[in-house]
């Protein structure tokens, strides 16, 4: 099995579903807590390859995601129904993707991945921008309230791409249920996608922020070329 696997969790069903990976397991609430999301972030060092293409455009959004910036951090908070407050779960996710999603305008960029507009320009500019900047603008909400997140980029064979955010939601079977039976309670969906990655023998869970997929862990995008996961600290990662 690869590091990064591909998969959806069906809600509601104690079974196994052969064939995709999918796990379903009871559930009782719907929040959870950080968990170990200093540790979820590995060495610059430790895994990326010597110097290459992805080096450089890990670079330039690592300085869009400015959640430390005040604008970028004020928004975030703004975005969290009173309701949702406490500590750090999977609501508040959901509050801010919904609220960025529904305000977003999208505008093409000339300039392709070329570009990637600082969280807090996009704030200050009124939610205006391509998929690139609706990625970092929510990734970087989630990291300004304590969250771990990071972005995709996709470029297909043909020359064209996408990109996407993800955000880590559990370390375990029954946390990534809970977090299902949550966003698909709120979304009246079936299953959530998301991807895993095994730090130290253990997964971790990603739920797809993508704003083509409609709601969290909607569908992801396919993608037949290459794809790479850059997280905030420049580390960077093929997905196989």
């Amino acid at each position: 099995m690869s590091d990064e696997d591909w998969e959806s969790i069906i809600t509601g069903v104690l079974s196994f579903v052969i064939g995709v990976g999918c796990v379903v397991l009871a559930a009782n609430h719907l929040g959870y807590t950080n968990f170990d999301i200093p540790s979820l972030v590995p060495s610059k060092v430790a895994e990326s390859s010597a110097v290459s293409k992805w080096d450089a455009q890990a670079s330039k959004v690592v300085e869009a995601m400015d959640y430390k910036n005040p604008t970028t951090r004020d928004y975030a908070l703004s975005l969290i129904d009173r309701e949702h407050g406490g500590n750090y779960n999977i609501a508040q996710i959901c509050d801010m993707w919904e609220k960025i999603y529904k305000r977003w305008t999208y505008v093409n960029d000339p300039n392709g991945f070329n570009y990637y507009s600082p969280a807090s320009r996009t704030i200050k500019l009124g939610l205006k921008g391509d998929c690139d900047d609706f990625a970092i603008l929510t990734a970087s909400s989630i990291q300004a309230i304590g969250g771990a997140s990071r972005i995709i980029l996709a470029h297909k064979t043909d020359g064209t791409g996408h990109a996407y955010a993800e955000v880590y939601i559990a370390n375990s079977k029954n946390g990534l249920q809970n977090a299902a039976d949550y966003i698909c309670k709120r979304y009246h969906c079936k299953s959530i996608a998301y991807k895993t990655r095994n730090v130290d023998g253990q997964k971790r869970y990603y739920l797809n922020l993508d704003w083509q997929a409609k709601h969290p862990g909607g569908p992801y995008y396919q993608n037949d070329g290459e794809t790479v996961a850059i997280y905030p600290n420049g580390y960077w990662a093929k997905l196989k």
